[in-house]
This record gives structure tokens, sequence and C-alpha cells, in this order.
């Protein structure tokens, strides 16, 4: 059966009241169990019958619920309207879930480069009452805000939550060491710390292994402190894990300057050339996106 003959036949049987509660409380156990939500009719049936009229928790919840419904289905903006009404409805806002839309309304900012908004949000996460007493949300909070902030280029502010976050034992550690790849980015491309950025990916390289996002970063950093040999395997390391665009036209960029210093300058050209190409690719995806 289709997800609209399901709402049909959910009405038939139900009032519109417990419909709606049906509708609600379905839609946070698939997304509790992390089942991936790709329809809102849902979450529509509970935002219709509960409004946005009266503060409730089924009004807020319902809206919440849509805001991450949208967002499983790439539909960002439609998400941060769910997210910003879920944030105004909720009467209590010492409610955990006042605070999740916050949370997820700065994860959405920074995924759209609005890092002023997605930092006062996540400011406001960091004050709320789900932050208060559980370190753990305070280093999600922390991590993110220093994320927002690099993007920004308020380093020193990065640096100074990224500090924090590593010393924050309550936090898993996946959420560490992923801070280690933040710091070796930092130190590396903006104050051009390659011994300290080095540490960093390693650290990074020693838990998650050699994957797509540290081998460039290593290669990068290795090209640097003047072992061509080695950053051309992490260049061709690059090559051959990553499917993304910007990480294989930097790889060619740097395989271009190293295999000249390594007698390899017969390949010289065709990487130049396969630089080009991918660059001005890029030019044009970054157009759409201005667009």
């Amino acid at each position: 059966d289709s997800l609209s003959d399901h709402c049909l036949l959910i009405t038939d049987h139900f009032s519109q009241r417990e419909t709606a509660l049906y509708a609600l409380l379905k839609t946070q156990a698939d997304y509790k169990c992390r089942v991936r939500l790709t329809s809102d009719s849902l979450p529509h049936i509970a935002t219709n019958y509960y409004g946005t009229k009266r503060k409730t928790q089924h009004a807020a919840l319902a809206q919440y619920y849509l805001g991450c419904a949208y967002s499983d289905m790439h539909r960002d903006l439609d998400a941060i309207d769910a997210l910003l009404r879920a944030t105004t409805l909720f009467p209590d806002t010492t409610n955990k879930y006042y605070a999740y839309s916050l949370f997820e309304l700065g994860r959405l900012y920074m995924n759209h480069q609005m890092n002023d908004e997605a930092i006062a949000t996540f400011n406001r996460y960091r004050l709320s009452e789900a932050c208060k007493s559980d370190s753990v949300n305070i280093g999600y909070a922390d991590y993110y805000t220093g994320i927002a902030s690099l993007y920004k280029g308020d380093n020193f502010r990065a640096d100074s939550l990224f500090q924090i976050v590593i010393h924050n034992t309550k936090i898993p550690i996946s959420s560490r060491y992923n801070t280690y790849f933040q710091l070796a980015k930092l130190y590396f491309y903006e104050w051009h710390k390659a011994e300290e950025s080095l540490d960093y990916i390693n650290r990074y390289i020693n838990y998650f292994g050699e994957n797509e996002a540290a081998t460039i970063i290593k290669g990068d950093i290795l090209s640097a402190v003047h072992q061509p040999e080695l950053a051309y395997n992490y260049y061709n390391k690059t090559l051959q894990q990553s499917t993304d665009i910007y990480a294989i036209c930097t790889a060619y960029k740097g395989l271009a300057k190293v295999t000249s210093q390594i007698n390899k300058t017969d390949s010289v050209p065709s990487y130049i050339d396969q630089y080009a190409v991918l660059l001005d690719s890029i030019y044009g995806i970054n157009r759409q996106k201005e667009i």
C-alpha cells in the first residue's frame, strides 16, 4: 500500500484527534529508530490538526518532526521553516525538544553557509536546559560552533572551542577524533603550521584510517614539509578513494607540483590538464549554488 492509502485507512478508523496523534507518534518512532523519512504526509496530518495558533507540546512536536522529515528529504528551506515554527510553539523552553529544534536549525544554517545564523543558534542551544547538565550536548554545541566559526574565519574562536572539545571526555571518542581533523585544517590552511597540523591529522588517521577526507590534507602537509614522494603517494590515494570533485581537483594540483620534484615530469602536463578541467567544473558548480 502507498503511504497516501495508509493515511486514508487510518483516517477511516479513527477520529481526527486520534489520527493526528498516531501520525505524530509514528513519525517520531520512525525518526528515533533511524528510519529515513521520505514523505511529509504523516507529519502534515499532525501539523494540520494541531495548527500554530496555540502553544502546545503536540503542536511544537508536529512542526519539529515535519522539519526532520524535510531534512531527510533534502528540502532544507522547508525544514528551516518548520523548525523555526517549532521553536515558537513550545510552551516550555526547558523542553529538550526545544533544544533539539535549535540544534537541527544550526546544522541546517551551517550547511548553507549561513554561519552567523548558525553560531547564534548554537549559542542558544548551548544556553538551553538540555546543555546545562549534559556534557555530551555541551560538547556537540562547542564542536559545531567551532566549525561554523572556522567557516566564518574566526580562527581563534574555532581553535579555542576545538581545544575544549578534545578535552571533553564525556562526548563519544569519535567526535573528539573528528575534532582533530578540523584542527588539522585550521592549523595548516589558515595558520600554515605544518608540524602541528601533521600531528592532528595523524591522530585522526590513527583512529579512522586513511579515508578520503584525510589523504588530501596529509598530501598537502607532506608537500609543504618537503616530503614529495610521500605526498605523491597520498595524492594518488585520494584519486583512488575519493569521488569528491574538490578533493580530486586538489589532488591533481598537488601531483603537478610534487611530480616535478621527484623526476616524473612526463606526467605534469596531464595532471595540469585534469586540474584545469575540474577547476572549470567547480566554478560552474559554485555559480549554480550562488544562483
